[in-house]
C-alpha cells in the first residue's frame, strides 16, 4: 500500500525572524502562517538557521524549512536568501511567495536585474521603520520601487504604514491592505481582579511593542 506524497506548497513564507527569534515579526510570521494553514493552504515557511539547543519539535500546522543564514540582513544572508530562490526557483515560480520583512526583500531586489526569479505571486508586507530605511538610500529606493512594481499585493499592520509607505512609495498604491499584528496563539487576557489604581498625578504609557532601545519607550 503506497503512501500519498505530501501536497506541494502553495505559499511560500520567506523570512530570517522566526522561532527562536523574539520580536513582533517572529510572532507574525509565524501566526499568519497558522492562520493561512487554518484557511486550507499549504505553507512552507523558510527561515533562519536554528541555533544549537533548539526545539525542533515544534508541532506547526506548516512546514518549515531551515536555511544555511544566519538571520541577519547582512550582505551574506541576503546572498545566502537569494541563493535559494535562484536554486529553487521553478518550485517558487508557480507558487504564491511572500516576503513578510526587508530581509528576503533586499535579497530579491538583487535578483531583479537577471530575471533569475519572478514568483506567480508576490506578497510584501511593511511595518514602519523599514520604509524609512529603505527610502534612505538611493540604490534601495530604486530597487524597491521596481520591486513593489512586480508585485501583486503589498500589506501593512497599520493605516498609518500605509499611508507613509504610499508617499514614500507611490508604486505600493492601489495595491496595499491591512494585515493588523497578531496576537501568539493561545493568548489569552488576565482574569480576575480589579484594575490597578493609578497614583494621582502619575503618567501610565502603555505600550504593545517590544522593549527596545529602537521603539523608543524611553523617549
Amino acid at each position: 500500500m503506497s503512501t500519498a506524497e505530501p501536497a506541494r506548497p502553495t505559499v511560500f513564507a520567506l523570512t530570517h525572524e522566526f522561532f527562536p527569534k523574539r520580536g513582533g515579526i517572529a510572532t507574525f510570521v509565524e501566526e499568519i502562517a497558522r492562520a493561512g494553514a487554518a484557511q486550507g493552504h499549504t505553507i512552507e515557511v523558510w527561515a533562519q538557521a536554528a541555533p544549537s539547543g533548539t526545539d525542533q519539535t515544534q508541532a506547526w500546522p506548516f512546514r518549515v524549512r531551515r536555511l544555511s543564514l544566519r538571520g541577519t540582513h547582512g550582505w551574506a544572508c541576503q546572498w545566502a536568501m537569494a541563493r535559494e530562490m535562484v536554486i529553487h526557483r521553478r518550485l517558487l515560480r508557480h507558487a504564491t511567495v511572500w516576503l513578510p520583512e526587508p530581509g528576503p526583500m533586499l535579497a530579491l531586489m538583487q535578483l531583479q536585474g537577471f530575471r533569475a526569479f519572478r514568483p506567480r505571486h508576490l506578497l510584501l508586507t511593511f511595518h514602519g521603520s523599514d520604509i524609512l530605511r529603505l527610502h534612505r538610500r538611493p540604490v534601495t529606493r530604486l530597487l524597491l520601487r521596481r520591486l513593489l512594481g512586480h508585485a501583486t499585493g503589498v500589506s501593512t499592520l497599520t493605516h498609518f504604514t500605509q499611508n507613509l509607505l504610499c508617499e514614500r512609495f507611490p508604486e505600493a498604491k492601489g495595491k496595499c491592505f491591512l494585515t493588523p499584528g497578531a496576537l501568539r496563539a493561545g493568548f489569552a487576557p488576565a482574569s480576575g481582579g480589579a484594575a490597578r489604581k493609578t497614583a494621582k498625578g502619575k503618567l501610565v504609557v502603555l505600550t504593545v511593542g517590544r522593549l527596545h532601545p529602537r521603539k523608543g519607550q524611553l523617549v
